[in-house]
C-alpha cells in the first residue's frame, strides 16, 4: 500500500475514497432535476420518482402548470446533491477501499494501449465535470 494510504486510519480512508467517487460521478453542482439524477445514478426516472414519494430520496417537490390548461400541475422535483449521495452510502454493497483494490488489480492487468485509453478516458471526465 503507497504510504500516503498507510498514514490514515481505514475508515477516514473509506470516507475519503468514497467522496472522490462522487466527486468524479456528480457534477459539481447543488441541485439536479429528477431526469439528472437518473442520468447520472443508472436509474430510471419513474424509479426516482418512486424513491422520492416513498421516501427513499429526499428532494423538494414544486407545482408547475401544464401548457395549455387552468387546472392540471405536474409535479417537478429539485433533488440536493448531498441527498443524493446520502442515498448511494445507504444503497451501496461494495466497501470504498474494497473498490478501489480491485481496481488496482485490474488496472495491473492492462497493457500500455489500455492504460493510455483510460488515462484519456479519465481526463475526458474530470474536463467535463469541470465545465459543469
Amino acid at each position: 500500500m503507497p504510504a500516503a494510504l498507510q498514514q490514515l486510519d481505514e475508515r477516514k480512508l473509506r470516507e475519503q475514497l468514497a467522496q472522490e467517487r462522487f466527486d468524479f460521478e456528480l457534477p459539481r453542482k447543488t441541485w439536479f432535476t429528477l431526469p439528472e439524477v437518473a442520468e447520472h445514478t443508472g436509474m430510471k426516472e419513474t424509479f426516482v420518482r418512486e424513491l422520492i414519494d416513498n421516501g427513499g430520496l429526499d428532494a423538494h417537490a414544486h407545482n408547475s402548470r401544464i401548457i395549455d390548461s387552468k387546472e392540471d400541475f405536474r409535479r417537478h422535483y429539485r433533488i440536493h446533491r448531498h441527498a443524493i449521495i446520502a442515498y448511494l452510502l445507504r444503497t451501496r454493497t461494495t466497501d470504498p477501499l474494497d473498490s478501489l483494490r480491485r481496481q488496482i488489480e485490474l488496472l495491473n492487468g492492462l497493457g500500455p494501449l489500455g492504460l493510455a485509453v483510460l488515462v484519456e478516458e479519465a481526463n475526458r471526465r474530470r474536463q467535463k465535470l469541470a465545465a459543469a
